[in-house]
């Protein structure tokens, strides 16, 4: 077949695949309406835009926007002002119509997060693999049921990834702040960047989009309201219907929640355990060599950062089930790596090898969900973070061991 018309025919591919992904998700809205997260973000735009944006943290007036616009009541919206702001252009429509426009925009950032991905760090020959890749895991499709906001986070991680690689730090601390509306799965990894790096631009970076992010939430709900947030967060323990359930996180909090069950030494585990997690993450970047004339291109990189957004998951305080999308990151780096070794020299690549596998298999996760012990997924990753820790660290990851340019399998599609 000509390369013009194969690259044609598996366009045609990805584009099916990307078009049945939306009418899947269509289809199944009118089962799942009423049981789902987006009816929070879509009644929160909509209190934006009529000027109630000063009671997004009331909760008799969120019941009572939902009521109107959706006919139900049911999870609160629990993100900062800011983060309406996604959601303003399906709030101009009708609920079922704003959530067909939210599933379109989500399939397009996710599939533009994995075109970027594969472009940056060359994982296969063809970026429409990765694309399925990511359109068949599990978590994404969460994500797109409930109509959450994960598509954007995980591009905003690959963008960090882009940008840490060349060296910008300045750059890398201001995508990283965007992601703050969604705090508990991006400070982790703001303090583990900021240990290994010790780079003030960075932290600068950060601090700026920070302050703007601010002052686009004080615009739109006024002091008292962003005062009251933190209160309002902290309260959703006690709320009926608040989405929060230890033992459906696949964290450590999630984990001692089944395992140590109303114990007292629940608190210090979780304290001591997240401390040497994000310990053996900053270790992970200890031999990355950071050169202002050189993009990263070694696998010391590639682990050190796949060992920190599984521990930023890890010890994240709150990990809904769709949040694990986030592995999309790690998981193909991972891959990359064992390829490029080819399993051989150690054992721990193999089992490496062995949790890619299971952590990508759907039925662990339909699983874990019935059973009500979604939790117990951090196993795994807690495994696979303190093997991408010693791995970042071996000396045949270095630029004069497995990487220091890509082999001719991983060289990235025309497109």
């Amino acid at each position: 077949m000509h390369s013009g018309a194969r690259t044609a025919f598996k366009t045609l591919i990805v584009a099916g695949l990307l078009l049945f992904s939306v009418a899947f998700h269509i289809r199944r809205f009118p089962l799942m309406k009423n049981g789902i997260d987006f009816p929070e973000f879509y009644c929160a735009s909509r209190m934006v835009l009529s000027g109630a944006g000063s009671q997004l943290y009331d909760i008799p007036a969120q019941q009572r926007f939902q009521a109107q616009y959706t006919g139900r009541i049911g999870v609160l919206f629990n993100h900062p002002p800011f983060e309406t702001l996604f959601y303003i252009p399906t709030a101009l429509f009708s609920y079922n119509r704003g959530y067909l426009l939210w599933t379109i925009l989500s399939t397009v950032i996710l599939a533009a997060g994995a075109i970027l991905l594969n472009r940056e760090a060359h994982i296969l020959p063809d970026s429409g693999l990765l694309i399925m890749f990511f359109f068949v895991f599990a978590p994404v499709a969460l994500n797109f049921l409930q109509g959450q906001d994960l598509s954007v986070l995980l591009l905003i991680y690959v963008l960090l990834y882009r940008a840490l690689r060349k060296n910008q730090m300045f750059l890398a601390g201001c995508v990283l702040a965007v992601g703050l509306f969604k705090p508990h799965l991006v400070l982790p990894c703001f303090v583990i960047l900021f240990v290994a790096r010790r780079s003030w631009k960075f932290v600068f970076g950060f601090a700026t989009i920070a302050a703007v992010l601010g002052t686009i939430s004080l615009a739109i709900s006024g002091w008292r309201a962003l005062l009251a947030y933190p209160l309002f967060v902290l309260s959703l323990s006690k709320v009926r219907l608040a989405g929060y359930s230890p033992t459906s996180m696949a964290n450590l909090r999630g984990l001692l929640s089944l395992v140590l069950p109303q114990s007292s030494a629940q608190t210090a585990l979780l304290v001591l355990g997240s401390i040497a997690l994000l310990g053996m993450a900053v270790i992970g970047w200890k031999n990355v060599e950071w050169r202002a004339d050189q993009r990263l291109s070694n696998s010391r990189f590639d682990l050190a950062f796949a060992s920190t957004v599984i521990v930023t998951l890890l010890v994240s305080y709150h990990l809904s089930p769709h949040d694990l999308a986030l592995l999309l990151l790690p998981m193909p780096l991972l891959f990359l790596y064992l390829r490029q070794v080819r399993l051989q020299g150690a054992p721990w690549r193999i089992v490496s090898a062995v949790l890619l596998v299971i952590l990508f298999l759907p039925p662990l996760y339909v699983l874990a969900l019935a059973r009500h012990a979604y939790a117990w997924l951090a196993i795994p990753m807690l495994i696979l973070s303190a093997i991408l820790s010693l791995e970042a660290r071996c000396p045949g990851c270095g630029s004069g061991g497995v990487t220091t340019t890509r082999t001719a399998a991983s060289t990235p599609d025309p497109s």
